[in-house]
Protein backbone atom coordinates (compact mmCIF):
# COMPACT_ATOMS: atom_id res chain seq x y z
CA UNK A 1 0.00 0.00 0.00
CA UNK A 2 2.90 2.34 1.18
CA UNK A 3 4.74 1.58 -2.16
CA UNK A 4 1.84 1.91 -4.75
CA UNK A 5 0.85 5.48 -3.05
CA UNK A 6 4.01 6.81 -4.35
CA UNK A 7 4.59 4.88 -7.68
CA UNK A 8 1.32 5.83 -9.13
CA UNK A 9 1.82 9.49 -8.81
CA UNK A 10 5.72 9.54 -9.97
CA UNK A 11 4.96 7.44 -12.68
CA UNK A 12 1.95 9.97 -13.53
CA UNK A 13 4.49 12.83 -13.28
CA UNK A 14 7.45 11.49 -15.42
CA UNK A 15 4.67 10.49 -18.01
CA UNK A 16 3.32 13.44 -18.74
CA UNK A 17 6.32 15.12 -18.35
CA UNK A 18 7.67 13.01 -21.40
CA UNK A 19 4.16 13.13 -23.46
CA UNK A 20 4.01 17.35 -23.00
CA UNK A 21 7.37 18.24 -23.49
CA UNK A 22 7.97 21.49 -25.24
CA UNK A 23 8.76 21.39 -28.98
CA UNK A 24 12.08 22.81 -28.94
CA UNK A 25 14.13 24.05 -31.96
CA UNK A 26 17.56 21.94 -32.27
CA UNK A 27 21.14 23.96 -32.94
CA UNK A 28 20.57 22.79 -36.73
CA UNK A 29 16.78 23.36 -36.99
CA UNK A 30 17.87 26.94 -35.83
CA UNK A 31 20.72 27.30 -38.09
CA UNK A 32 18.58 25.66 -41.38
CA UNK A 33 15.50 28.29 -40.51
CA UNK A 34 18.36 31.47 -40.47
CA UNK A 35 19.65 29.89 -44.46
CA UNK A 36 16.10 29.76 -45.71
CA UNK A 37 15.21 33.02 -44.21
CA UNK A 38 18.45 34.51 -45.70
CA UNK A 39 17.93 32.85 -49.28
CA UNK A 40 14.00 33.53 -49.19
CA UNK A 41 13.70 29.43 -49.03
CA UNK A 42 10.54 28.71 -47.89
CA UNK A 43 10.54 25.17 -48.35
CA UNK A 44 13.73 25.20 -46.21
CA UNK A 45 12.59 27.27 -43.42
CA UNK A 46 8.69 25.67 -43.30
CA UNK A 47 11.10 22.24 -42.76
CA UNK A 48 13.26 23.39 -40.06
CA UNK A 49 10.27 24.48 -38.06
CA UNK A 50 7.29 22.84 -39.34
CA UNK A 51 7.05 20.94 -36.07
CA UNK A 52 6.14 24.38 -34.08
CA UNK A 53 3.42 25.40 -36.83
CA UNK A 54 0.01 24.43 -34.48
CA UNK A 55 -3.69 25.59 -35.04
CA UNK A 56 -3.98 29.01 -36.55
CA UNK A 57 -4.26 31.41 -33.66
CA UNK A 58 -3.54 34.56 -32.48
CA UNK A 59 -2.04 32.97 -28.81
CA UNK A 60 0.15 29.94 -31.06
CA UNK A 61 1.21 32.97 -33.21
CA UNK A 62 2.94 34.79 -30.15
CA UNK A 63 4.00 30.97 -29.27
CA UNK A 64 6.05 30.94 -32.64
CA UNK A 65 7.54 34.15 -32.99
CA UNK A 66 8.81 33.56 -28.93
CA UNK A 67 9.98 30.33 -29.41
CA UNK A 68 12.36 31.61 -32.16
CA UNK A 69 13.41 34.43 -30.45
CA UNK A 70 14.63 32.29 -27.24
CA UNK A 71 15.96 29.42 -28.99
CA UNK A 72 17.73 30.60 -32.52
CA UNK A 73 18.72 33.94 -31.05
CA UNK A 74 16.69 36.31 -33.34
CA UNK A 75 14.07 38.86 -33.28
CA UNK A 76 10.98 37.71 -34.10
CA UNK A 77 8.23 39.71 -33.37
CA UNK A 78 4.35 39.45 -34.54
CA UNK A 79 3.65 42.94 -36.57
CA UNK A 80 -0.34 41.61 -36.64
CA UNK A 81 -2.76 38.92 -36.85
CA UNK A 82 -5.38 38.01 -39.89
CA UNK A 83 -3.68 41.81 -40.77
CA UNK A 84 -3.66 41.12 -44.33
CA UNK A 85 -6.77 40.62 -46.63
CA UNK A 86 -6.77 37.82 -48.10
CA UNK A 87 -8.83 34.67 -48.51
CA UNK A 88 -7.48 33.17 -46.23
CA UNK A 89 -6.38 36.08 -43.99
CA UNK A 90 -2.49 36.08 -43.16
CA UNK A 91 -0.26 37.57 -40.64
CA UNK A 92 3.13 39.07 -40.03
CA UNK A 93 6.54 38.17 -38.48
CA UNK A 94 9.11 40.05 -39.29
CA UNK A 95 12.10 38.47 -38.36
CA UNK A 96 16.01 40.41 -37.73
CA UNK A 97 19.03 38.37 -36.87
CA UNK A 98 22.63 39.04 -37.96
CA UNK A 99 24.87 37.02 -39.94
CA UNK A 100 28.20 36.86 -40.70
CA UNK A 101 27.90 40.76 -39.79
CA UNK A 102 25.16 41.27 -41.86
CA UNK A 103 21.48 42.44 -40.69
CA UNK A 104 18.77 39.82 -42.30
CA UNK A 105 15.10 41.08 -41.67
CA UNK A 106 12.90 39.59 -43.29
CA UNK A 107 8.98 39.49 -43.01
CA UNK A 108 7.40 36.20 -42.43
CA UNK A 109 3.72 35.67 -44.00
CA UNK A 110 1.36 33.21 -42.10
CA UNK A 111 -1.92 31.87 -42.76
CA UNK A 112 -3.44 28.37 -42.07
CA UNK A 113 -4.29 25.26 -44.36
CA UNK A 114 -7.36 23.53 -44.78
CA UNK A 115 -7.11 21.63 -41.06
CA UNK A 116 -6.56 25.32 -39.37
CA UNK A 117 -2.73 24.75 -39.24
CA UNK A 118 -0.51 27.64 -39.21
CA UNK A 119 1.42 27.84 -42.64
CA UNK A 120 4.03 30.02 -43.80
CA UNK A 121 2.95 31.10 -46.79
CA UNK A 122 5.70 33.60 -48.09
CA UNK A 123 8.52 35.26 -47.11
CA UNK A 124 10.18 38.76 -48.33
CA UNK A 125 11.92 41.78 -47.20
CA UNK A 126 11.44 44.22 -44.51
Amino acid sequence: MFTSRFIIPITAIIFLSLCCRKANLTDKECRNFKEGIEANDKDRVVKAVDHLLKKYSEENLNKFASSLSSECNINATVLCFGCIDTNPEQSEIAVIFTESSVVVRRILDVSYDNKNKMSIVAIHDY
